[in-house]
């Protein structure tokens, strides 16, 4: 049984922190080359979206802008904002001109060729997927992209201090970014949240959604083990203590037996 909840939670095993961050070489909007070395200086937030993606990846954005915006107001000096896209067979470089018009003008969106962006989504730990739409046939058209939602807090020296995954807010950003600007570590309750959406979400899509019906999951597939464990433990240390008991000397009483004379006849 604890070999099947090890087996269970075998790919949810969390990374360690990267720093520095990993390199790449993209294009931007205006197809100039940009490096992670020309964003040192300044926090950057490093994201991944597809420009054509019309529901959660703007929602998303929103919330990273209002995140920055507020640290902003705060007193921080405003992060740069460099979108890496997970579609570069749509998102081209004149796509991408025009999407950014939307958005705050110093903020970068990246592309490039598949050759280029393989490995950068590998090294920042993003997970990219071209699927066909739903009721797609052979004479049918088009995809969609899956992708992990993920910011990455790149300090000033260029170091991958944060990650954000998953669900977050404007002001959990804007903590971090707050945190990184000091540059502290996390606190506690950011490192465990942030730990625990991880793990989840390696665990698969299903413990990411339903993280209590998982953790139940996993507790009703261990807790037979350590309920067996915990018996035969306790099983030897009782053996173990009568053994111990049995193989005692008997008492001196100062009897002839006792000394090891021989019994009167």
């Amino acid at each position: 049984m604890l070999f099947g909840a090890a087996f269970l939670l075998a790919g949810c095993a969390v990374g360690s922190p990267r720093a520095p961050a990993p390199p790449f070489s993209l294009t931007n909007q205006h197809g100039e080359t940009v490096t992670n070395a020309d964003l040192r200086g300044r926090a950057t937030l490093l994201s991944f979206v597809s420009a054509h993606c019309t529901d959660s990846c703007p929602l998303y954005l929103a919330t990273l802008r209002a995140g920055a915006n507020a640290f902003r107001d705060a007193g921080g000096e405003t992060p740069r904002v460099a979108i890496v896209t997970v579609d570069p067979d749509a998102d081209t470089v004149g796509y991408l001109k025009t999407y950014a018009a939307a958005w705050p003008p110093e903020w970068l969106f990246l592309t490039g060729t598949y050759t280029q962006l393989a490995p950068v989504w590998e090294a920042y730990g993003v997970t990219v997927e071209k699927r066909p739409p739903r009721g797609w046939s052979e004479l049918g058209q088009g995809y969609s992209v899956a992708h992990n939602a993920k910011v990455v807090v790149v300090d000033e020296s260029g170091r991958a201090a944060r990650e954000l995954s998953g669900s977050w807010t404007a002001q959990r950003l804007t903590s971090v970014l707050e945190e990184t600007r000091r540059g502290e570590e996390a606190s506690l309750g950011i490192r465990v949240s942030n730990t625990l959406d991880n793990l989840l979400r390696r665990c698969g899509d299903f413990a990411a959604t339903y993280p209590a019906v998982f953790a139940s999951i996993v507790l009703a597939i261990m807790l037979p083990g350590f309920v067996l464990s915990g018996y035969l433990l306790q099983t030897f240390l009782r053996n173990r203590l009568d053994d111990r008991g049995s193989s005692q000397p008997p008492p001196n009483d100062g009897s002839p037996q006792a000394r090891g004379a021989c019994p009167a006849r």
